[in-house]
Parts: structure tokens; C-alpha cells; sequence
């Protein structure tokens, strides 16, 4: 075959023969002030569609390598791209694409296995309208190998000793019919494994031909290796603890995973994108979120964000879709970080990965897992709102990772932690519960009660109490902490099979929603809610002061410190909240603004109404927030009333009526020069419940002219700190920040 065919060979092959640089050329001009963003990387990605449907030709496809002979590759991989990136199959251009794709003939495995992969994207919203197509070329695929490798072409009789670039190809078509549902003989599986693991090099690597360490060739054989030992052993790990030395594919996939991570670089180097292909597809496999120390994803992006030409092109349609896949499946939102400690914590090696495939499917979204260490720093754990920590035994946490688990979940986050009953879970569960206390020493891990909204439809789905049972610790605004004995990950890890497999599984999904919310407003990967300090100048410095009182004063610690690094962030102010003071306090602690929050029943003692009222009178003002809302099922919190009752009272302010107001959205405060609140939004749920929908919900008691008082029954809290949630009804964080700010300035002017 001559040198250019074999660059053209749909794409791949060039990067593994070693062929020069220059084939994935540098853009024309680079982007080099473009920094790792979502909205960054959603623009990329549409300016690559629009670059892909550019290159659309009548028929509805696109021009194929190696002059025909790979007719359908680039043409699949550009639809199989946007169809990643949303573009729905009844779209009238698509429509006329998978047409031109189902029409046009092929017998390439390169160009299979992309199509493969088109059909079974395309039919998560077609009611499974190309699998007959996609078992077509599925059974063409397997029916050309004899012992688990790949030639170029299929047909003819079964051939031996096909090139791992092609057999990577063949394997990712079976992997699409996986996910599609289509039944593919064990034997095909294990032949395919068998190949892998023979052509495996003693360093852990795998070459084109033979054995070897090429960069290319590693990241293909471990996503490979992966796929084969999901629909192999996904069983097997229920039953027994899926340790490496008790199974050689498993120690084959390790040996792979750790050379990669030894040797893994920056991006570039002539391996072009069909090499990040690989990283993305062994980085989403494995849910490590690190190799050799870099975030691949975010790293990654950057590259991409910065190498992208003006036309939405890194080079011809294979190379850009390449790019357009890693940028796309690698941002999909992360529902699950799953510890990894220094114990047992990968029993079911599969459990988080065959969970969020089933979720993915059921919900019609793309849903990722990932790996996080001890290690990390905790704002890398916060691209997920869940930190899943399963094993049997006692895990050994010091109290530097007990005080890291704890600011992790005062940051915002969850820890679900799930025995595994199957291996003796006692230890795990009684060291957890320690754990648990020494984190929390004011709350108490409870079970939950038959019929809490946990196990009902009020969340998504009715669970069955028996099978299913939680224990929960909760600050009165959302749970910190979910617990089960209960275990779980072996349904995960063994498939939703079966009536109780399945409940499971809607448990996990219950779980999610409780916690975050409405799926569709998760993180994307490289995300995260929790403010970092951006550095640069402030222009002023204002001290205001968290009041405590008699109730649960400070659900959430961490709202001042993310309130401070937002206004320094955005506003350019310092904010000082010093440590926070008893009511009687406040009119001597010399600050313009005070903020009191709660969830509990509050009472005031006739000294500390004296002092509020010499507060107020005095000039100051102070916002009162119900931490999470006011309720939604059918009642007020305790906080509320109680505030509200304390207002009303007559020896506060005598011979005046003290319900607070709605503040008219005219009022100064929304207006400030520079920070004028046009519009304000709610958290999604919160919206059934009130009227104006984009207008503050904040009442005021006046002193004289000014509003003294700030009363919002929405919540501002959790807001501050910035975590999604289903339990909490107020503003979403960007308008509780907003308002805050507002008040803030308004309140030192």
C-alpha cells in the first residue's frame, strides 16, 4: 500500500506508524490566551460541528480516504461526532446522513467500527431504529477474525494475526453493540481478551505489531482490555473481590494502566488526535481522573481549545472529529467521584461504570464516574456531587483524612458510603460510623423512617423499604452523609437484572437526585462549584459579622469563606468576617451589616432584643436568610415562624407593625452603579413556587427611611456555597451571590 494510503486509511493508522507530525499540522493560527472554561469548550465544540457540516456533500456524506477505499470513515466518524454533540437523528441533515451512511456499502473494519458506533448513539432516541444495521456490521466484524485480531477488510474466510490499530476498530464495534443491547457469544469476548493480553509487552505496553510500548497502541490495548473484562467478569466480581492477582486480566489491565501513568505527557508530540481519543476512551474506562500527575481532560481541552483553526477545524474531518469525541465525552457531567483509600475500596472494580451506563440509558443523558485519591486536593473532588466510599473491611483513615472528608462535605459534597456485605462488611460499617462521629460530633446518623421521601416518587421512584434502607446525617438543610449496610454495589457491579438488581439501581438514582437535584444541572468534568482565590487587587475592605444564637446558627461553615472568595473574585472586595458573635454583642462589634441564618426554633432573651434593636437604631442592618428554604412539603420551618413571631413582637419596636415587606424591586438596593440586578433565577424546583420568577423574594422591616432588617424566607445559604440540591428552595448561586453582594454594598455605603 503506498505511504499516503496508509496515511488516509481512515485516519488512524498514521499516527501509529510513526509517520510525521506534520499529518495533524499545527492550525494556521493559534489560540494561545484560551484558557480551560465550559463555556470555552462548548464553543469549540459547536464551531467544530460547524465545520463538520460544512464538509457535507450533496448525498448527504462525506468524502471518503484512500480515494474509496475506506468510503464510509470519515463520513461515520463526523456523525457519529455530532450525534455526540447532540444533534438529533430526526435532524433533516442528519436524517439524510444516516441515510447515506446505511446506504453506502462497507466491508472496512476501520470504518465498521465507527459506523458501530453512529448506530448506537443514534439509536438511544430512535427506538432502536438502526440495530438491525448495527448487528449487521457487528456479526461482519466478528465473523472475520480467528483468533481476536483485525484485518483491514472483512469477508472472506476468518484471518489470524490482524495489527492492533484495526483490532482496536473491530473491538469498539462489538463494544457499541454492547451498549445497544445486541448478544455477542462469550467466545468472541474471551478470543478478543486472549489477543490483547498475548500482545502485551513485559513493560505493560502494546505496539502496532508485536510487542511494544507505542503511546497509541497502550491507550487502545487498556480501553480494549477494559471492554472485554466488562462483558466477561462483570459477574464474577459480584461474588468474589475483584483482586488483580486472581485474575490475569485484570493484572493486565494494572500492568497497562501503570505505564501508562509512568509515561504519559503533554499533549502534542506528533501523536496527534487520535491519541487523545485513546487517553479520553482508557480516562473514562478506568475513572481515573490523573495520569503521571495531570488532569487529562482539563489538560487536554486546553490543547484543544488552543489549536483549534478559525474554521472550527484541527485538521480533516477524522482529526476534528477525534477532537470534537475527546472534548464531548470527556464533558459529560460526573455524578460519582469513588474514593480510593488505602483498604478495600475496589472490590467491584465495575460497579460506578456499569451503574452510570445504566442511568446514562434510562435517562437519555451521558453520565461519567470517576476515581479520586486521598491525595487530590479537595476542590478537585468537586466536579461530582456524590463521594461514593464502599469496601468490607475497617478503612484506615488518620484524622488529616478525616478532617479532608469533613471540609469536602462542608464545601458542599456528599458521602455515600456502602458496605459490602458479601465480603463481611461489620468492620467497614462500624469504623465509618467512628468516622462519622468525629466529623460531626453536633449531628447524629439516623435511620431513616418508612415512607420518607427518599424511598418515594416525591424524589423520582417508590423503593422498596425492606430491600433498601438509609441512614442519613443532616445539617437541616441537606444530608452530609448517606449510609447503607446494605450492598448495593454488587447489584452495580453484576448488572440490573432481576426485580431486586433493579431497585438498586433506581436507589442510586433516587440517591442523585436527592442530593443534586435535576440531572441536567450537574457539573461538567474540570468543574467545580467551589470558588478558588483568582489573585489581583481589591478596591476596598468591609467587615461584617455572622451572628450566633440559640438555634443551629451555622448549618453550613463554609457560606462566609465562599461569600468572601466570590466578593474578592467579582465584587474586588475584601470581606472580613471575623469569628462569629453572640446577639448582646453586636452593637459594640463595629459593623455596618450582621447575618443570621438557621433551621431551628430561635428565642431571644430580653437583653439580646435590646441590643438588636440599639443595632438597628444605630444604623446597622442585618440579613436574616432561612438556611434551605422555607419548605415545600406542606409546612415552615421552625426558624421561620419563630423569627417571624420575634419580629412581630411589640417590646422590639413598640406601637409599630413588624412584619417584614416585600422590598419593592425598585428600591436602591437592586440598583447599585455597577452592580444593578436586572433579573434574578431560582433554583429549578423552586420555581413551581412562586410567581414573579425573576424578581428577588426579599421583605424588609424599615427604620426610618432604610430597610434595617432583610428577611428571606428563600434561601441564601446554600446558595453561597454553591451546591446543587433538590431539598433546598431559593435562589440559584449566582443570584444568591448577587443579592448578597447587593446587600453587602448597600449596607456600607
Amino acid at each position: 500500500m503506498p505511504k499516503s494510503a496508509v496515511i488516509l486509511s481512515i485516519v488512524l493508522v498514521s499516527a501509529l506508524l510513526s509517520v510525521s507530525s506534520d499529518v495533524f499540522s499545527a492550525p494556521k493560527k493559534k489560540n494561545p490566551g484560551v484558557g480551560f472554561s465550559d463555556a470555552a469548550v462548548k464553543e469549540a465544540i459547536d464551531n467544530g460541528a460547524g465545520f463538520l457540516w460544512s464538509q457535507q456533500e450533496d448525498n448527504g456524506g462525506w468524502k471518503g480516504h484512500g480515494g474509496e477505499r475506506y468510503p464510509t470513515g470519515p463520513g461515520a466518524m463526523a456523525i457519529y461526532a455530532l450525534l455526540e454533540s447532540g444533534v438529533s437523528p430526526q435532524e433533516p441533515k442528519m436524517m439524510k446522513a444516516l441515510k447515506w451512511l446505511e446506504e453506502t456499502p462497507e466491508k472496512m473494519v476501520y470504518c465498521l467500527g465507527m459506523r458501530a458506533n453512529a448506530w448506537e448513539v443514534a439509536n438511544r432516541t430512535t427506538k432502536d431504529k438502526y440495530k438491525e444495521i448495527l448487528k449487521s456490521d457487528i456479526a461482519r466484524v466478528i465473523n472475520s477474525t480467528a483468533d481476536g485480531s483485525f484485518h483491514y477488510e472483512t469477508g472472506g474466510s476468518p484471518k489470524r494475526g490482524g495489527d492492533n490499530s484495526t483490532s482496536q476498530f473491530g473491538l469498539l464495534a462489538m463494544w457499541a453493540g454492547s451498549l445497544n443491547d445486541v448478544s455477542i457469544r462469550t467466545s468472541a469476548w474471551k478470543m478478543c481478551m486472549d489477543h490483547w493480553m498475548r500482545t502485551q509487552s513485559p513493560e505493560g505496553g502494546w505496539n502496532y505489531r508485536g510487542t511494544g510500548n507505542k503511546p497509541t497502541m497502550t491507550a487502545a490495548g487498556i480501553a480494549s482490555m477494559y471492554v472485554c473484562v466488562d462483558n466477561l467478569y462483570a459477574q464474577t466480581f459480584v461474588r468474589k473481590p475483584a483482586r488483580a492477582k486472581d485474575f490475569p486480566a485484570l493484572m493486565s489491565i494494572q500492568k497497562g494502566v501503570n505505564r501508562l501513568d509512568k509515561t504519559f505527557k503533554s499533549w502534542g508530540g506528533g501523536h496527534g488526535n487520535y491519541y487523545m481519543y485513546g487517553i479520553e476512551r482508557v480516562g473514562l474506562a478506568c475513572g481515573y481522573k490523573y495520569f503521571n500527575g495531570k488532569d487529562w481532560y482539563k489538560d487536554g481541552a486546553t490543547h484543544l481549545l488552543r489549536t483549534q483553526k478559525g474554521d472550527g477545524a484541527w485538521g480533516e474531518v477524522y482529526s476534528t472529529a477525534f477532537s470534537m469525541l475527546f472534548l464531548i465525552r470527556g464533558q459529560h457531567p460526573v455524578l460519582f467521584n469513588k474514593l480510593m483509600y488505602n483498604g478495600d475500596w475496589n472490590n467491584r472494580p465495575r460497579d460506578l461504570a456499569s451503574l452510570t451506563r445504566w442511568m446514562s440509558k434510562m435517562y437519555e443523558r451521558t453520565l461519567n464516574w470517576q476515581i479520586v485519591d486521598l491525595k487530590m486536593p479537595i476542590r478537585d473532588w468537586h466536579d461530582a456531587p456524590i463521594l461514593v466510599i464502599t469496601g468490607s473491611k475497617a478503612p484506615a483513615f488518620d484524622d488529616a483524612n478525616i478532617s479532608k472528608l469533613r471540609n469536602f462535605v462542608l464545601q458542599g459534597g456528599t458521602i455515600l458510603s456502602i458496605a459490602e456485605s458479601t465480603f463481611s462488611s461489620k468492620p467497614f460499617s462500624d469504623e465509618m460510623r467512628k468516622v462519622y462521629a468525629q466529623m460531626f460530633p453536633d449531628y447524629q446518623l439516623k435511620m431513616l423512617p418508612k415512607g420518607h421521601e427518599l424511598y418515594t416518587r416525591d424524589v423520582y421512584y417508590n423503593l422498596p423499604y425492606e430491600t433498601l434502607k438509609f441512614e442519613v446525617i443532616n445539617n437541616g438543610v441537606r444530608p452530609l452523609v448517606i449510609h447503607t449496610d446494605k450492598d448495593m454495589v454488587a447489584r452495580w457491579q453484576g448488572g440490573a437484572t432481576g426485580r431486586d438488581a433493579l431497585a438498586h439501581f433506581k436507589a442510586a438514582t433516587n440517591i442523585a437526585r436527592y442530593v443534586a437535584g435535576q440531572l441536567e444541572n450537574l457539573r461538567h468534568r474540570g468543574v467545580s462549584y467551589w470558588p478558588g482565590d483568582r489573585g489581583g487587587a481589591t478596591s476596598r475592605t468591609i467587615r461584617i459579622s455572622r451572628l450566633k444564637h440559640s438555634g443551629n446558627w451555622n448549618p453550613e461553615p463554609m457560606a462566609d469563606k465562599a461569600l468572601a472568595l466570590k466578593m474578592k473574585n467579582r465584587a474586588k472586595v475584601k470581606l472580613e468576617i471575623g469569628d462569629p458573635i453572640g446577639i448582646t454583642d453586636l452593637p459594640a462589634a463595629g459593623v455596618k451589616l450582621a447575618l443570621m441564618t438557621g433551621t431551628d426554633a430561635v428565642t431571644f432573651s430580653a437583653s439580646e432584643k435590646k441590643a438588636f434593636k440599639a443595632f438597628l437604631e444605630g444604623g446597622g442592618t442585618v440579613l436574616i436568610d432561612v438556611a434551605g428554604g422555607n419548605g415545600r412539603y406542606g409546612g415552615t420551618k421552625p426558624f421561620a415562624r419563630s423569627i417571624l413571631g420575634a419580629l412581630k413582637a411589640t417590646d422590639m419596636f413598640p406601637g409599630r407593625r413588624n412584619k417584614p415587606r416585600q422590598l419593592a424591586y425598585s428600591s436602591p438596593l437592586y440598583n447599585i452603579e455597577g452592580n444593578t440586578i436586572k433579573a434574578i433565577s431560582f433554583r429549578q424546583h423552586t420555581k413551581l413556587m412562586v410567581t414573579e420568577k425573576k424578581y428577588p423574594q426579599i421583605s424588609a422591616i424599615m427604620v426610618g427611611d432604610r430597610p434595617a432588617i432583610l428577611f428571606s424566607e428563600m434561601d441564601l445559604t446554600a446558595g453561597m456555597v454553591g451546591y446543587p440540591s433538590l431539598l433546598v428552595d431559593g435562589y440559584t448561586p449566582d443570584s444568591a451571590f448577587k443579592l448578597v453582594r447587593n446587600i453587602i454594598l448597600y449596607a456600607n455605603k
